[in-house]
Parts: C-alpha cells; structure tokens; sequence
C-alpha cells in the first residue's frame, strides 16, 4: 500500500500533462479556426484529386493508368527499391532491371526523394498503393502550394489565387504527365523556391515587401503624390526593389523577365524607366553604376 506522499508526484505531473495536452489542443484549435478558409481550399483540391485518380482507389495492386501502364510499373518499382534504402540497402546502380549488366539508376527517374519519404507506406501496403497517393498528392499538393504563395507570399486576392493555384496544380500539363510521371508532376517545391527567394529579396530590402500604393498615388494609397516625375531620388528605382512579378521570373530562372519587370513595373507607371550609363567598355560602366554590377 503506498502513502499519500508517494503519490503526490504521480497527481501532480499527471495534471501537469493533461494541462499541456490541452494548451496545445486550444493552440491547434485556433490556428484552424485562423486559417479555415486555407483549410478548406487544401481540402478541395484533396477532392479534386482524389475525384479525378478515383479509378485507382478501389484496387491499386489490381489496376493500371490506362495510357501508360507501362511507366506505372516502371515507378512502382522504383519506389519499391527506395523503400529498401530504409534498411541500408542504398545504391546508385541495381541489376535487378537489364540483367546481368543492370542499370544506373541516377540515369533513371528514379524518385529516389519520394521513395524515401513514402517508404513506411510502401513497406506497410506496397508500392501500388504509394503510387496512387504520390499521383493524388502531387496534384493536390502543387495546387494548394501555389494557393499558398498567392494568397499569402504575393498577397492575391483569395478568389484569384484559388483559380490560380487551380491552374497550376490541375492545368492539361500536370493532368497530362499525371499518367505515371511522378517525376514530373511534383511540382509542390517549385512555390516554396519562389517563396524562399521572396523572403530573400524582403529581407535585403524591407520595403520592398510593403504594398504597392497603385499609379498615381501617394506612399499612403489616398492621393496623388506631390513630387514631379523627375524628383526620384537616385535610390527609387535599386536593383532590388523588384515586384513580386519579377521575383516568380527570377526563382524560374528568367533574368530577362525580372530585368523587364524591374523597368515597368506598375509602381513606377507615369514616371519614365531609369537611365542606364553607356560606356565602350565594362569596366567603365561598372564603375558608375551601383555595387550590384560588380
């Protein structure tokens, strides 16, 4: 039989628990309740997606894409051979395919990033299985990361960023190469790249990140300015005050789109593109322009 003072610890750190659970199931609470319009857009697209690989679900160890069963059981293999890396068994090349010379599996799509991440459900229900939900999931999940970056990164209006993260995740270019080719519909990092160097460009420049007022109006968006077109201040138009427009160009790899985005961008219509120094040589012209030339 214990004493009271024996069990005095085991109340007191059960009741300490219980409190825990409970600040952390109101944090979790609140945050959907903040973001219940997110939630809801994540969960259409999760329809959409499933609606559209339902022909899957029913039996995915028993039924194959119809226009290209082949790649299907080409990428259920790779998954399966990924999951093995769980266990050590991590190689670049395998002979399991084109014996006895085998193959190079970095020469391969061989989602070896998916296979890894999804490998506790290839284990538990096989590679099929895996398949259907990477094909659901890369629609879903490249939609709502485009909402995402819309909605909140480049501050969209949620009814255009809902159509444009549509778009996006369900265009005839993502439904098209959803027949079998994971590789290429798993486009859901692509807005976290362009979020990442969002974030970047912010950082180096704060007001960058502040929201354009419109043409024709003042810094507080309520009139018309009072300065005459030709009264910029030689750091109004820096190399990285780019719009959000130019920052997507950016992260895509589109220099000259950012370069043309960072002369007519819409907070500097009425006011004519900055001047550029011509010089016969570059080292001349990078020394009369700012540091970024360098």
């Amino acid at each position: 039989m214990s004493s009271p003072a024996s069990t005095a610890p085991d109340d007191v750190a059960e009741r300490t628990g219980h409190a825990v659970g409970r600040k952390h199931l109101r944090r979790l609470t609140g945050a959907a309740t903040r973001h219940r319009i997110d939630l809801l857009v994540g969960l259409l697209f999760v329809a959409l997606a499933g609606w559209l690989t339902h022909g899957l679900w029913p039996d995915p160890t028993g039924r194959v894409l119809s226009l290209n069963p082949e790649d299907q059981v080409l990428y259920e293999w790779f998954l399966a051979v990924d999951a093995r890396a769980v266990f050590g068994d991590v190689g670049l090349s395998t002979d399991r395919l084109n014996a006895p010379t085998g193959v190079n599996l970095m020469a391969n799509t061989s989602v070896i990033a998916l296979g890894v991440l999804f490998a506790p459900v290839t284990l538990l229900f096989g590679a099929p299985v895996t398949f259907a939900l990477l094909v659901a999931g890369n629609l879903a999940g490249t939609a709502t990361a485009w909402y995402l970056l819309f909605s909140r990164t480049l501050r969209a209006h949620r009814a255009a960023a809902l159509l444009g993260g549509a778009l996006c995740g369900f265009g005839p270019g993502m439904l098209s190469q959803s027949n079998s080719h994971l590789h290429m519909t798993a486009q859901w990092l692509l807005p976290v790249i362009v979020w990442l160097v969002v974030r970047l460009l912010r950082a180096a420049d704060p007001a960058a990140g502040r929201p354009d007022p419109g043409p024709g109006r003042g810094p507080t968006g309520r009139g018309p300015t009072s300065h005459s077109p030709t009264s910029h201040s030689p750091t109004s138009h820096s190399p990285t005050s780019h719009s959000p427009t130019t920052v997507a160009g950016l992260a895509v790899g589109r220099p000259a789109l950012g370069r043309t985005a960072d002369v007519w961008s819409p907070r500097r219509w009425g006011s004519p593109p900055p001047s550029r120094p011509r010089c016969s040589s570059v080292k001349r012209c990078c020394s009369s322009v700012p540091s970024p030339c360098r």
